[in-house]
């Protein structure tokens, strides 16, 4: 190394100030934390809604496509009405022929539910009531009564439909009851569909034998469709999965 060099070096290592490290306040020191285990803390992210919830939003669409497929069944019934050209029989109509000579019986039906809008066939439903008198009051008999459950057409003339096409009881389950009290038909279940008689629609009436005593019951546009699709219309056009996992990271 030449003379001059050496005393470049020199300078240069004599203008030289040695640094300060700074130290901020430890309470502005800002550590990471360290994700061990990411594959977990992503999975914790994308927490699964709760079962409880699952199970809400479905009875939610159940109800909702239960609602839609009533109101369907409402229109086809209004259409029926106006284009049809066979005539309807009404309930007074119907209770009067079943109960002739007999009027003003002492007693009545009251059902604390209403048959399927629109039901399907082959599949359970249940019926449940009570024996009331002229005043709405529920009853107990002397002397327990049978009560039968049975399919009319609901057009004139007034008749029974016992079979199927086929040859099948059009109604089967629990048809047979005998009570003091409360009435409750079990798992019934009709077998034929309805769009194949005149009026598309089925009349089905509670009746008592001693008809002299307990007014009969008419459950009228009775409509019987095929079995309803299981999964459920609207329920197929969710992917419910990734729609719930979708919920669950908005907590």
């Amino acid at each position: 190394m030449s003379d001059s060099q050496e005393n470049k070096l020199s300078t240069s290592l004599n203008s030289f100030k040695p640094f300060t490290i700074f130290s901020p306040p430890q309470s502005q020191i800002i550590v990471p934390q360290l994700i061990r285990n990411p594959s977990k803390f992503l999975t914790s992210v994308n927490k699964p809604i709760s079962t409880f919830l699952k199970q809400e939003l479905n009875n939610l669409l159940v109800n909702l496509e239960e609602k839609i497929d009533a109101e369907k069944t409402d229109k086809i019934i209004e259409k029926i009405n106006a284009t049809n050209k066979c005539k309807l029989v009404s309930n007074i109509t119907l209770i009067e022929h079943l109960c002739y000579p007999y009027q003003k019986q002492p007693f009545k039906l009251i059902f604390h539910n209403d048959i399927p809008h629109p039901a399907y066939k082959g599949k359970c439903f249940t019926l449940r009531g009570n024996i009331i008198d002229r005043n709405n009051n529920i009853v107990i008999l002397d002397e327990p009564i049978q009560f039968r459950a049975v399919i009319y057409n609901a057009e004139h003339p007034i008749k029974t439909i016992d079979l199927t096409r086929y040859n099948e009881k059009i109604i089967k389950g629990n048809t047979v009851i005998e009570t003091l009290s409360n009435i409750y038909f079990r798992k019934l279940m009709i077998m034929e569909v309805s769009s194949y008689h005149p009026s598309k629609m089925f009349n089905l009436v509670i009746l008592a034998d001693d008809m002299n005593k307990v007014e009969p019951f008419v459950f009228s546009k009775l409509v019987v469709k095929w079995t309803k699709l299981n999964p459920y219309e609207i329920r197929k056009k969710f992917k419910f999965d990734e729609f719930y996992n979708f919920l669950g990271n908005l907590k």
